[in-house]
């Protein structure tokens, strides 16, 4: 049987750790030479953005609740600087209650929002803050912090938001290290260097963690495609083709198989995973790696031709016969197939002087 603890804080922990998710968030949408500040000029801070009041609870938010007076109480303080922020936020897991008159905030004007708030203030009975943020009524501020003041209401508890956050922000790795980068994210709040820095982080700060978190987990998990079934192949190359040619030129007929099979496996993996982007950029480095290698060694192994024919065949035995060079972004150099490959889709280019013959 589960009993709860006099001094149980697991529900004001949960609002830590809350506050700390939508920091996460709130960190994404920070410009350059933007900062976001935690707990220091209220939950979440950014100039010029916003300022963020985060609650994790679970009842409806009513018009008495404490939150809402609780919020608009510590803007209200003479010592709160309103002109800094556009946006006085309230995020909250709660849902305002139908009977609230609150609901429908944002659409509401700026003079229909004092309306609800006198209304609600002209009750009787008032609690200590909603006693306090009367007492600011007349003051030009209470109507500055009134048309700024926004309502989030039924904002994703805890696991949802996490994994909200996770899934939005973190694509760039596989879905099962999403959540590492985010812990990473949320380790680097709470760690030494911005809890020293007045738990202020930058732009450029959150931006070299969140670039270093996604290379080291789309490394380590990124598998190089499998080779491709023959039925699978998205291309086949006619008995003429000129890397085909190439090899009956030194007379290696029993390679012909292998390297028709190492050419429709490399182009099927090329046409489906490097077609564009930052891994088009990045095949295009690993093509020209090969290349070059395979250019140096013909040109040394041309110098000490005897026999053409069996020295070519030595040759190419040679150069399949090694490894290729690493791919950028995969933790493993690709299957050999996928090298050899590329060398005979190379051999095919009409345009390059690429040959297996020795003279």
């Amino acid at each position: 049987m589960n009993k709860k603890l006099a001094q149980d804080a697991s529900a004001s922990i949960a609002g830590i750790i809350y506050q700390y998710y939508l920091a996460v968030e709130w960190c994404f949408r920070l410009d350059t030479n933007q900062s976001l500040l935690i707990e220091k000029d209220g939950d979440i801070a950014m100039s010029d953005e916003a300022n963020v009041e985060v609650k994790h609870f679970s009842d409806p938010l009513t018009d008495s609740h404490k939150n809402i007076w609780n919020t608009l109480a510590n803007w209200l303080e003479p010592s709160f600087d309103t002109s800094k922020y556009p946006k006085l936020i309230l995020i909250t897991t709660q849902k305002i209650s139908t009977n609230s008159q609150l609901l429908d905030w944002k659409d509401k004007s700026i003079t229909e929002r004092i309306d609800i708030i006198d209304k609600i203030l002209s009750r009787t009975t008032l609690n200590d803050k909603q006693e306090k943020v009367k007492s600011y009524r007349l003051e030009q501020k209470f109507k500055e912090v009134i048309s700024k003041f926004e309502i989030y209401d039924s904002s994703s508890a805890i696991p949802e938001k996490y994994y909200s956050i996770a899934n939005e922000y973190c694509k760039a790795v596989p879905s099962n290290n999403r959540g590492r980068v985010l812990n990473g994210l949320l380790g680097l709040l709470i760690s030494p260097d911005i809890v020293g820095n007045q738990w202020e982080i930058s732009e450029r700060s959150f931006s070299d963690e969140f670039a270093l978190l996604n290379e080291k987990f789309r490394q380590s998990t990124r598998v190089f495609p499998k080779k491709p079934d023959p039925d699978q192949y998205t291309v086949n190359s006619p008995q003429d083709s000129l890397y085909l040619q190439k090899i009956r030129d030194i007379e290696y007929l029993s390679e012909l198989n292998l390297a028709h099979s190492s050419y429709c496996e490399a182009l099927t993996v090329i046409n489906e995973e490097f077609q564009f982007g930052t891994k088009l950029e990045y095949f295009d480095s690993y093509q020209e790696e090969i290349i070059g290698i395979f250019e140096r060694k013909q040109k040394k192994a041309s110098k000490k031709v005897t026999e053409p024919i069996l020295d070519s065949q030595d040759f190419y035995d040679e150069v399949m016969g090694e490894e290729g060079p690493e791919l950028e972004s995969y933790p493993k150099r690709p299957y050999r197939w996928f090298r050899d490959g590329i060398l005979h889709i190379n051999m095919d280019d009409v345009n390059k002087n690429l040959k297996w013959k020795l003279k």
